[in-house]
């Protein structure tokens, strides 16, 4: 009876590093193998465990014992690495959304400060102290659209960069 209490939780204590090798491992191969040399030692132990005639059986559970749980963790990790990919598209996306709006919105207004002092700029009537403040709005809204760029050229992702 002893001896069947080893064997269970042998296998008890294999399903469960099956499944953890099979949800944590980044390639599928040396899980496999590791799943593969754990059937075979299972079915090695059920021997000399049972004395023998139970090889046919016991290979048979380890496709449930070893196989199932190792094949659940495979599926937990794919339906992991799909949600964070489809995350981190969401956030592109937003993020791409956000620059374009900035991009829209800010540019058009600054924009239009440029414009506005220059005409000041070149007015006739105005004293040389306006003229020089009305340079340098413009200057300033027209530096103030280059870091947008630059911002905005952050914010993009790479695939949607403007030339």
């Amino acid at each position: 009876m002893k001896d069947g209490w080893v064997l269970i939780s042998y296998i008890a204590f294999a399903a469960l590093v099956s499944f953890l090798v099979g949800r944590w491992a980044g390639r599928v191969w040396p899980s496999a193998v590791v799943a593969g040399v754990a059937v075979v030692t299972l079915t090695v132990m059920d021997t000399v465990v049972n004395g023998g005639g139970m090889q046919v059986a016991m290979a048979g559970n380890m496709v449930i014992f070893m196989a199932l749980p190792w094949v659940r963790g495979r599926y937990l990790r794919q339906v992991a690495h799909n949600h964070s990919t489809e995350i981190e598209q969401a956030q592109l996306t937003e993020r791409a959304r956000i620059a374009q709006e900035m991009h829209d919105s800010l540019g058009h207004e600054l924009s239009l400060i440029a414009l506005r002092a220059g005409a000041l700029e070149v007015a006739p009537g105005l004293s040389d102290a306006h003229d020089k403040a009305a340079g340098a709005i413009r200057a300033a809204a027209a530096g103030a659209t280059e870091r947008l760029g630059e911002i905005v050229g952050v914010l993009r992702p790479a695939a949607q960069e403007a030339p």
